[in-house]
C-alpha cells in the first residue's frame, strides 16, 4: 500500500517490478527475433537485385529496430514515473505525519480497486492499530458504520471517489469503538498507484464532534423562541411547508394534523403574578408539549401565548382527537399559583391535510378559524375545522387577533425571562412575583424538572418543637404528591437527625435511599417512594430551621458536583425569603398564641384545645363521646381551582355547620391547613349510627358546597374515636391518634367515608408498620418468591400461559400471602419496587427455560394503580428488561385491574399505548368486578379479557350467569380479544366454557399457583 500499512505495504513495489520483469522478456525476445531476422535478410540477400535490395534492406532495418529503441525510451520513462510517483508518496507521508504530530491521530486509505479501506492510528509518525473493511461500499451501511441518517453524505463521499477528484472533503458520523456515533471530518486526495487507473484515496478521519454539535446547537438555537425553546413561527412555517410539500409529491401521501393551540388566561396571570411568573408558566407548557408529542413532529410559538404543531403520520382523525385531549390533560397539570381563582387550560383548533388544504398558509387559516370559533365556546374547548361553517368563521375578527398576537411577540420577545440560570431565575421571580408563595413553588418545579428529579419539599421546624411541616412540595410525576402530615420525631431521633447534618455540613447526599444511615431519615425517604436525594439543611440565628429535601423516584443517582452546587444556592436563595416570611409569621403567631384562636376559622389552637378538653373532661358528665379528626379530599385541587379565598370560605362554613349541632358538639380545632379535630358527645348511639350521622351530614355540606362551586369534587372523609368518661383519667392524645388513622382509613379506595376506630384497626395499622418496616429485610433475604399459575388453552388442553404472583416466605417459613401485604405496600407506594423485582424474575425465568432450548409460554404479570403516577418510568424500565435479557415481547402480559381502568381512564389507556408500542400484550384483569367496564372497555386498547371468578360462583344455580357470561364472550370475540376466565374449580365450569367459546381457563381445578420448578415440571409432561 502506498503508506506501507499491513500485508499490503509493498503493492506499488511489486506492481513496478513485475512489469519492469515482463518489459525486459519481451525486450529479449524482441531481440532475439531481431537477429534472426537480420541473418536471415543477410544470407537472401545474394539472391536479390542490387538496386531493390538496398531500399527494402534500409525499410527493413528501420521496422525492426524502432520499436527496440521506444522499448529502451519507455523503460527510461517508467524509471522516471517511478520517482515521481515516490517523491509524490514520501510528500503525502510527511504530510499525514504532520497531521498525526499536531492531534490528528487516524488516518485512512481508501483502495478503490480491491473496494478496502483501511484506518490506522498514528503516534509519533508510526502507524499501529490497523483496521480494515473488505467489500467497503456495501459493509458500511449493512455494518451500520454511518449513522442511518448520514448515508446520503456517504453516498456523496463515494461520488467524489468515483469522480475522479483530486482532493475529497465530507463530514458525517461514524460510530466508535464504544458505539456511539461522532462527527467526522473526512479529507483524503487521490493518488494513483499506475496498476489500474482507479488510484487511491488517502487522507486523515479527524474527530470534530465537539465543534460540530456546538455548530447544530448554535444553528438550531438560532431558530428557536428564546424563551420557550420551540421552533419560531418562520422556520416552523419553511418546516412544515416543506413536509407538506414532500406529500403532495408522494404517491401515497401521508394524513397530517395541523393544531394551533392558545392559552387561556395569560393576560390576566401575567397581571396578577408578574411577567416573570407568566414567562415561566409559558416555558412549562413548551416542555411539556415537547414531550408528548414525538421528535419528528413539528412545535413552533406563533406568539405572545398561541402555539402551532404539525402532526405527522396519523391514521384518521381520531388521532389528532385522542392526541389534543392528551395535551388538554397535561396543561391542566401546570400550576399557575396559590392563589390565582382559574386553571391552566387551552383552546385548540385542528385542520386536517390533505382533506382541509395543502400547503401552509391555507392550513394555518383553516386550524385559527375553529380555534377562534372554540374560544367563543369557552374556556377548554377545541374544534375541527367544518367547510359548513364558513360564514360563521368569516364574521369573526380574525386578523384583528392575528396583529395582536403580532404585537404579543414583540413584546414576549423582549421577556426577562429567558435565562437559563436557576439563580438569575430565583432571585428574579420571587422579587417581582406578586405572590411569593406561588413564585417559590413555581421555582421548586423548574429545579426539578431541570435537574431531572422526581420532586421537592421544604419541611420548616414548628416553632421549638421536634415537628416538621411541608410548606412546599412538588412532584414531576402527575398525581404523586409527598405526605402533607407533620413529621413528629422523638428528642433522640431528632438529635441524631440534627448530628447527621452536622456531620455533613447540612447537606445529607445519598446515591441511594437505602444507603442512610439515619433509620428515620431512611423511612421518611421510602415512605414516599424515594430511591435517591439530597437533603439540604438550613438554619435561623444557630438553630435548624429547616430542610429542602430534592428526590429521585426512579432509580439510583450519582450527584454531580454541579448538581450539588445548584442544590445549595436554590436552598439559599429559597431560605433566605422563608426566613424573612417566618419574621412576619412569628408576629401573627405570637397574636394567635395570645388569643388562642385561629385566625381563618374561629377554632382554638390545637395547644388550647388540648388544655380545654383536658379541663372540660374532669367535670364533663359520664357518658359516651368521641373525638372526630376531618379533612377534605381533593382540598388542595379546590385552592388551587378556586383561590384560598375560597378555600377559606368553605372552612369557615364547616366549621358553623359542625357548630349548629348543639347536642353534640363541644370543641373544636384547626390542626394544620384543612385537617381538624373535634370533640363531640354522644348519646349511647352505636358505630353504625355514628357513621350514620356524619355521612348524612357531610353529603348534605359537600352536596352544597358542589352546587356553588361546580368543580370542586369535595370529598370529607371522617375518622371516629369513641371513649368513654367514667371518672378515669383519659389518654386523649391516644384517642386524636385513634381519630386521625380512622381518618387515613377513610381515604383509601373503596373505603366508606367516615370509619369509626376499632381495636383490629390498631393491631391492622400494627402489622402494616411492620411489614412496611421488614420489606428492607425481606429483599436482603431474599424471602420474595414469583410462583405461576398456569392458563390452559380450552381447545387443546395444553397450557398456554401463566400467570406470575408473589409470596411473601419468611425466613422462619411463615408465609404471607399478597391479600395482607399488597395493600400496603400500595399505600406507601414501595409496591412498585415489588412489581419491578416481578417482572425482572419473570423475565430471568423466560430467558433461561430459552437458554435451555425448551418451550416458553406467555407469562402475565400485574399492574399496581400507583404505575399510572410513573407511567415513563414503567415503560422505560419494561424496555430496558426486554433489552437485557432479550425477551420477545409477545410472551409478556401485563394485566390491570377494572378499578384501575374506570378510576384512571386517561391515564391507563396512554400507559396501554406505551406498554403495547413496545410489543408487549395487555390485559383487563378482574372483569366485571366494577361497574363501569362496558363503558370503557370499547375505548381501551387491549389485547386480552379475564373474567373475574365471581362469574362463575354461583352460574350453576342462577340462570342470569349462563346468559350473561356467554354475551361478554361474544362481545370480547367481536373486538378480537382472547378471553381468560380464572377462578375456575369445576368439571362443570370447565365444559361449560368449553362450549360458549372461552379462550382459557385458570384456577385450582389444573393447578394452584405453584413454584417455577413446579411449572417447569408440568410443562415437560405436557
Amino acid at each position: 500500500m502506498v503508506l506501507g500499512f499491513g500485508n499490503n505495504s509493498h503493492n506499488l513495489e511489486e506492481s513496478d517490478a513485475v512489469l519492469k520483469a515482463k518489459v525486459r522478456v519481451a525486450f529479449i525476445c524482441y531481440c532475439l527475433c531481431a537477429v534472426i531476422l537480420s541473418v536471415a535478410g543477410f544470407v537472401v540477400r545474394p539472391f536479390i537485385r542490387e538496386s531493390v535490395n538496398l531500399f527494402w534492406f534500409i525499410l527493413y532495418f528501420l521496422l525492426l529496430w524502432l520499436p527496440i529503441l521506444k522499448f529502451l525510451w519507455m523503460i527510461r520513462y517508467m524509471e522516471k514515473e517511478k520517482l515521481r510517483r515516490q517523491r509524490e508518496v514520501e510528500t503525502e507521508r510527511n504530510r499525514l505525519k504532520s497531521l498525526v504530530s499536531v492531534g490528528i491521530t487516524r488516518i485512512f486509505e481508501y483502495d478503490m480497486a480491491r473496494d478496502c479501506f483501511m484506518t490506522a492510528k498514528g503516534v509519533d509518525g508510526n502507524y499501529t492499530d490497523e483496521r480494515y473493511i473488505d467489500n467497503f461500499r456495501e459493509s458500511v451501511k449493512q455494518l451500520r458504520y454511518v449513522l442511518y441518517a448520514d448515508w446520503g453524505r456517504f453516498d456523496d463521499f463515494l461520488a467524489d471517489c468515483d469522480s475522479g477528484k483530486e482532493h475529497i472533503e465530507r463530514q458525517l458520523r461514524l460510530r466508535d469503538r464504544n458505539a456511539d456515533y461522532k462527527w467526522f471530518s473526512v479529507r483524503g486526495r487521490r493518488i494513483e498507484d499506475g496498476t489500474n487507473g482507479l488510484g487511491k484515496i488517502i487522507g486523515v478521519l479527524e474527530n470534530i464532534d465537539e465543534v460540530k454539535r456546538m455548530e447544530i446547537r448554535q444553528a438550531d438555537e438560532n431558530k428557536r423562541d428564546p424563551l420557550t425553546k420551540l421552533y419560531r413561527m418562520d422556520y416552523a412555517k419553511e418546516l412544515i411547508s416543506e413536509f407538506l410539500h414532500t406529500q403532495s409529491e408522494s404517491d401515497t401521501p401521508e394524513f397530517a394534523g395541523l393544531l394551533t393551540l392558545n392559552i387561556d388566561n395569560m393576560g390576566i396571570l401575567n397581571e396578577r403574578m408578574g411577567k416573570a411568573f407568566g414567562d415561566e408558566i409559558l416555558r412549562n407548557i413548551a416542555t411539556d408539549l415537547d414531550d408528548i408529542f414525538y421528535p419528528t413532529d413539528v412545535l413552533g410559538r406563533v406568539g405572545g401565548d398561541e402555539f402551532v404543531i404539525l402532526m405527522k403520520n396519523i391514521a384518521d382523525v381520531r388521532d389528532i382527537d385522542k392526541k389534543i385531549r392528551e395535551i388538554q390533560r397535561v396543561i391542566s397539570r401546570t400550576y399557575v399559583g396559590e392563589n390565582v381563582s382559574f386553571g391552566s387550560t387551552v383552546g385548540i383548533g385542528a385542520s386536517v391535510y390533505p382533506t382541509d388544504g395543502e400547503d401552509f398558509d391555507t392550513l394555518f387559516d383553516k386550524s385559527e378559524k375553529a380555534l377562534f370559533h372554540a374560544k367563543n365556546a369557552g374556556k377548554n374547548c377545541y374544534g375541527f375545522y367544518l367547510a359548513a361553517k364558513e360564514e360563521i368563521y368569516n364574521q369573526y375578527p380574525i386578523e384583528e387577533r392575528r396583529a395582536r398576537i403580532i404585537m404579543a411577540d414583540k413584546e414576549f420577545g423582549e421577556s426577562v425571562g429567558n435565562s437559563d440560570s436557576l439563580i438569575e431565575l430565583a432571585f428574579k421571580l420571587i422579587d417581582e412575583s406578586k405572590d411569593t408563595d406561588s413564585a417559590i413553588n413555581l421555582l421548586i418545579r423548574r429545579v426539578a424538572r431541570q435537574m431531572g428529579l422526581g420532586g421537592i419539599r421544604i419541611k420548616a421546624r414548628v416553632g421549638k418543637e421536634f415537628r416538621t411541616v411541608n410548606m412546599y412540595q412538588c412532584s414531576t410525576v402527575p398525581d404523586v404528591e409527598f405526605d402533607d402530615s407533620d413529621m413528629v420525631y422523638s428528642f433522640e431521633q431528632w438529635k441524631d437527625m440534627l448530628e447527621e447534618y452536622r456531620a455533613h455540613n447540612n447537606l445529607i447526599v445519598c446515591d441511594s435511599v437505602m444507603d442512610i444511615e439515619n433509620n428515620v431519615m431512611r423511612k421518611l425517604m421510602l415512605a414516599v417512594g424515594a430511591k435517591a436525594c439530597v437533603g439540604c439543611a438550613f438554619a435561623d440565628k444557630g438553630e435548624f430551621a429547616g430542610s429542602i429535601d430534592f428526590v429521585v423516584f426512579d432509580g439510583p443517582r450519582a450527584w454531580s458536583a454541579e448538581d450539588l452546587t445548584t442544590v445549595r444556592a436554590v436552598t439559599n436563595v429559597v431560605s433566605s425569603y422563608l426566613l424573612k416570611m417566618k419574621a412576619y409569621e412569628d408576629a401573627s403567631d405570637t397574636v394567635e398564641r395570645l388569643t388562642g384562636y385561629d385566625s381563618v376559622t374561629g377554632l382554638m389552637t390545637y395547644e388550647r384545645f388540648l388544655t380545654m378538653v383536658g379541663e372540660y373532661i374532669e367535670s364533663a358528665p359520664h357518658g359516651q363521646y368521641g373525638m372526630v379528626y376531618m379533612d377534605f379530599s381533593n382540598f388542595k385541587y379546590v385552592n388551587e381551582t378556586y383561590g384560598y379565598e375560597v378555600g377559606d370560605k368553605i372552612l369557615k362554613e364547616l366549621v358553623n355547620e359542625a357548630a349548629s349541632y348543639g347536642e353534640y358538639y363541644i370543641y373544636g380545632s384547626r390542626v394544620f391547613s384543612d385537617n381538624m379535630v373535634m370533640l363531640f358527645r354522644f348519646l349511647n348511639r352505636t358505630d353504625d349510627e355514628i357513621v350514620s350521622i356524619f355521612e348524612k351530614a357531610s353529603k348534605a355540606f359537600t352536596d352544597r358546597m358542589q352546587k356553588e362551586y361546580i368543580d370542586s369534587k369535595l370529598i370529607l372523609d371522617i375518622g371516629v374515636c369513641t371513649f368513654e368518661i367514667c371518672g378515669r383519667p383519659v389518654p386523649m392524645k391516644n384517642i386524636i391518634s385513634n381519630a386521625n388513622m380512622a381518618r387515613k382509613k377513610a381515604k383509601l379506595p373503596d373505603s366508606p367515608r367516615c370509619i369509626v376506630y376499632n381495636e383490629s384497626m390498631g393491631a391492622e395499622m400494627k402489622a402494616e408498620v411492620t411489614y412496611a418496616n421488614d420489606m428492607e429485610n425481606a429483599f436482603r433475604n431474599h424471602e420474595f418468591v414469583v410462583y405461576l399459575q398456569p392458563k390452559v388453552d380450552l381447545a387443546s388442553n395444553n397450557i398456554e400461559g401463566a400467570e406470575a404472583l408473589i409470596r411473601w416466605k419468611k425466613q422462619d417459613g411463615t408465609l404471607i400471602f399478597p391479600n395482607d401485604f399488597i395493600p400496603v405496600f400500595e399505600k406507601n407506594k414501595s409496591i412498585t419496587l415489588l412489581d419491578y423485582f416481578v417482572y425482572d424474575e419473570v423475565c430471568k425465568y423466560l430467558r433461561r427455560r430459552m437458554n435451555e432450548g425448551k418451550r416458553i409460554v406467555r407469562v402475565s404479570v400485574n399492574v399496581s394503580r400507583v404505575h399510572l403516577f410513573t407511567i415513563n418510568e414503567l415503560v422505560s424500565y419494561v424496555k430496558s428488561l426486554l433489552t437485557k435479557y432479550e425477551i420477545p415481547p409477545e410472551y409478556l402480559e401485563f394485566e390491570l385491574t377494572e378499578t384501575v381502568y374506570t378510576d384512571k381512564v386517561d391515564d391507563t389507556v396512554l400507559l396501554m399505548d406505551k406498554l403495547r408500542d413496545l410489543g408487549v400484550k395487555v390485559s383487563m384483569d378482574d372483569f366485571g368486578s366494577g361497574y363501569s367496564s362496558l363503558n370503557v372497555l370499547t375505548k381501551l386498547p387491549l389485547d386480552v379479557l379475564k373474567l373475574d371468578k365471581d362469574f362463575l360462583d354461583d352460574f350453576e344455580n342462577d340462570p342470569d350467569e349462563k346468559i350473561i357470561i356467554p354475551s361478554v364472550i361474544d362481545m370480547a370475540k367481536k373486538l378480537n380479544l382472547a378471553v381468560v376466565c380464572e377462578g375456575v374449580e369445576t368439571k362443570e365450569q370447565v365444559s361449560f366454557l368449553r362450549e360458549v367459546g372461552c379462550d382459557f381457563a385458570q384456577g385450582y381445578f389444573y393447578s394452584k399457583p405453584i413454584t417455577q420448578e413446579q411449572f417447569d415440571e408440568l410443562l415437560e409432561v405436557v
